[in-house]
């Protein structure tokens, strides 16, 4: 049986990562559309990138551009493939 050491180890492995992806996308936005966000605005959940608390001007431009967005976000790392955002 592992330790509860190793428990936590896990999960912050598992959120490092996300947290990586997470600053991946926030950086492609901003390179691309060049406006910022919070990287606590970016949920990923089944290789789906979901916006809370944005403008709806905002998502209008990320979904123009959502097919460049998310070929640079696969190109850039492969901890996550990621498929849409909404």
């Amino acid at each position: 049986m592992f330790g509860i050491g190793h428990l936590f180890k896990k999960m912050q492995n598992r959120q490092t990562r996300e947290y990586f992806v997470r600053d991946i996308v926030r950086q492609t936005i901003k390179d691309n559309i060049g406006s910022s966000m919070l990287t606590d605005n970016i949920q990923i959940k089944d290789a789906t990138i979901s916006m809370i608390n944005i403008s709806p001007a905002l998502k209008s431009e990320i979904y123009i551009k959502k097919q460049r967005i998310l070929r640079i976000i696969n190109e850039k790392q492969d901890i996550i493939f990621v498929r849409d955002i909404k």
